[in-house]
């Protein structure tokens, strides 16, 4: 989910783990599923940018269900 919302945006790893006082790296983690991100702080990223979680988390769910059915 964060993946697709970061590259919608145009943003790079290093902008949002500055934004977001992480490490390059952790975005990296959340991003490839080796660390989960905390719901407030993705509710603070969601918020951040103005994006609808609703939309987004249906989004997601799009995505794992096309990736799913390759």
């Amino acid at each position: 989910m964060l993946r697709n919302i970061r590259k919608r945006l145009g943003i790079h790893q290093k902008e949002m783990s500055r934004i977001f006082g992480v490490g390059e790296n952790m975005i990296y983690l959340w991003e490839n599923d080796k660390c989960q991100i905390r719901a407030a702080t993705l509710i603070m990223i969601v918020e951040y940018y103005s994006l609808n979680f609703q939309v987004e988390l249906n989004r997601a769910r799009d995505e794992i269900n096309r990736t799913s059915e390759r």
